[in-house]
């Protein structure tokens, strides 16, 4: 393998590994603070994605705005998912969430179908896809630059606000313990509905930045939210930044992979997964979690 491929690869598995990493820490988010597994943040992140193409194809709005807008759609209706069904559900065991968070997915992708359509759409980018730079004798894509700064910056943004600001330290009280956090005044239901808010917003930055590079249809999130899953399984369900690692760590030997063995691409997520729960249980960077009182 040649240096120039070598190279190649690996900003590759960065690229696709900004994006992984970006779904699985809106996994852990929710996970950590409502231990829900929810299998309709690929549709979260699609309507953003389909509702900026709209204003910014058929209305002309500036693309910045149209993303922006888009993001606070997802925002809005991740909290009022969270708020109207999933904190009213009379079952409250893990399994019962979990196949709400499905039913809904599926629900939503079928509204997502019948109003935007099922074909494939061009989504717009701030660069075109197909445009390089040379470095050094190097062809390196201007999006996929784009998109690690841009997820590198997300991650940077998601560290400040939980270490800094008072919704995120109120975030990691509820994770800790939910009723202690409640006896001491934090408003657990704002917390929660703000804890979605941040993983839509999440899983939304990855999909604006993912679908110009690929196509828009209401099952473009599909392969990208299993892979997420599988990276935050690998870095650790409770560790923000085990999903980071994990994410980054499936996108690079993906990319590797995928090149010299391409049969086993689609299966390596899993593989890893397989490897990761023998040998370390709780993720590479996971806690063994206690039983909340």
């Amino acid at each position: 393998m040649s240096l120039e491929t070598a190279i190649r690869l690996l900003i590759i598995g960065i690229e696709v590994g900004s994006i992984y990493a970006l779904v699985a820490l809106s996994v852990v988010v929710l996970y950590r603070t409502s231990r829900v597994l929810n299998f309709a943040q690929g549709e979260f992140s699609l309507l953003a994605c389909f509702l900026a193409f709209t204003l910014a194809t058929q209305m002309g709005v500036p693309l910045w705005i149209a993303f922006l807008l888009g993001l606070a759609s997802s925002a809005v209706v991740a909290g009022v998912f969270y708020f109207f069904l999933l904190r009213r559900a009379k079952a409250q065991d893990p399994m019962s969430l979990l196949i709400l968070t499905l039913g809904f997915s599926l629900f939503a992708n079928g509204a997502l179908a019948l109003i935007f359509k099922v074909d494939n759409k061009q989504m717009p980018g701030f660069v075109d896809v197909i445009d390089t730079w040379t470095i050094a004798g190097f062809t390196i894509a201007k999006n996929s630059v784009l998109i690690a700064i841009s997820g590198f910056i997300m991650m940077l943004l998601l560290y400040f606000f939980v270490q800094k600001s008072k919704i995120g330290l109120a975030m990691r009280a509820v994770s800790q313990n939910p009723e202690v956090a409640k006896a001491l005044g934090i408003p657990v239901n704002v917390v929660l509905i703000s804890s979605w808010a941040v993983a839509a917003i999440l899983g939304s930055v990855a999909a604006l930045l993912l679908t110009p590079a690929v196509t828009l249809n209401p099952n473009a999130m599909l392969d990208p939210l299993n892979k997420a899953f599988a990276a935050a399984v690998i870095g650790g369900m409770t560790s923000l930044p085990g999903a980071v690692v994990g994410g980054y760590l499936l996108g690079i030997i993906e990319s590797y992979v995928g090149n010299f063995v391409p049969q086993f691409k689609l299966a390596l997520a899993f593989i890893l997964v397989i490897v990761v729960l023998v040998f370390r249980p709780h993720g590479l960077l996971g806690e063994k979690e206690t039983r909340r009182a």
